[in-house]
């Protein structure tokens, strides 16, 4: 559609989404079907929005569509000759990431902590991109395991790996600001503290946009390596902290979420099915299917008007009914897994 020239607003996304589910649900009479039209015609109101939201985003920023598009300054294409890990604390701090195919975003990811690290730990799935080798170029130790059981475990094994006192956990699509730079060094000028972790403010960055002004996640990165370690969760992982203090440190956290809005919709399908997936076996209970569409207006008016992604634009309105689609997809899934297992 692009191609052949087509346009649509923000405001047209909207409207179109909306049209489909009234047409569907009320016009087409899904009503009559009880829960199952209420979430058929949410599924059709989902479809139009991505199509169109997807159509947007090409128009807007076609280059991010490109084979090698490139979205930082420091990349695979001006990589310059990088000496090893530059930090010399008084008690070491070692970077570890877990990746795969993270070659647009490792560059600059690594450059950016390079001059605070006593040592860079990465541990790959399965990378055939440029990724080992843009690690080796910043002097980063890289490691394999392609037993894939999720994300927290995953960083279990990579924390596992290193050697310092303190652990800084990061992801390849994530830089310390130079605010949170000087505070991190600040922290590791000190011998860890066994009751303490340190959180970052995580800016995210949606399609090359800040979606927040003044809202920012608070995610713990930052800890003694040899008291603290993650739950084995699949997705959304998290440290298990216990009852440790959590200190806020200053300064940003800048995480460039996706490349473009194909890449993140493909991202959240994802997660929506691993999530679901780790829950069902877990135990926990699906809610009802008229409430699945309830949950996902909840969601977005949470992201688009109490955390502010209102004032950003499109790309804020996008992001909010991203985040809408996935909290439906992933009950949606949860729902159906139960139905599964009580029809098996």
């Amino acid at each position: 559609a692009a191609a052949r020239g087509k346009r649509v607003s923000p405001l047209g996304v909207w409207a179109r989404s909306f049209w489909m589910f009234f047409r569907q649900f009320v016009l087409a009479g899904r009503f009559l079907r009880g829960s199952s039209g209420w979430v058929f015609a949410w599924l059709f109101a989902q479809y139009t929005f991505n199509k169109y939201a997807l159509l947007c985003d090409r128009i807007t920023r076609p280059q991010s569509y490109d084979a090698d598009f490139q979205p930082h300054a420091v990349n695979v294409r001006t990589l310059p000759l990088t000496p090893p890990p530059a930090g010399k604390n008084p008690h070491a701090l070692s970077v570890v990431m877990i990746v795969k195919n993270e070659a647009r975003h490792l560059p600059a990811s690594l450059a950016a902590v390079r001059d605070i690290a006593d040592e860079i730990v990465i541990l790959d799935s399965g990378s055939t991109d440029e990724s080992a080798a843009i690690a080796a170029r910043f002097g980063a130790r890289w490691y394999e395991n392609r037993d894939w059981r999720g994300f927290g475990v995953q960083r279990q094994r990579a924390q596992a790996l290193a050697n310092s006192d303190f652990v800084l956990m990061l992801d390849a699509d994530e830089q310390p600001d130079a605010a949170l730079k000087a505070a991190i060094h600040a922290v590791v000028q000190q011998p860890p503290a066994p009751g303490t972790v340190y959180a970052l403010r995580r800016s995210n960055i949606f399609c090359g946009t800040a979606i927040y002004r003044r809202y920012r996640d608070r995610i713990i990165r930052l800890y003694d390596r040899t008291h603290f370690q993650y739950h084995p969760y699949e997705v959304h992982e998290s440290l298990a902290r216990g009852k440790a203090t959590v200190v806020c440190l200053p300064g940003d956290l800048l995480h460039f979420t996706n490349d473009n809005l194909a890449h993140f919709l493909a991202k959240n399908l994802r997660y929506s099915r691993e999530w679901a997936l780790e829950k069902a076996a877990g135990g926990k209970k699906a809610p009802s299917l008229w409430a699945l569409p309830l949950r996902a207006v909840v969601a977005f008016c949470r992201e688009y008007f109490v955390r502010g992604a209102v004032f950003t634009g499109r790309y804020g309105f996008f992001f909010a009914a991203s985040s809408a689609s996935y909290n439906f997809n992933k009950y949606l899934m949860l729902a159906c897994l139960a139905r599964r297992e009580r029809n098996s």
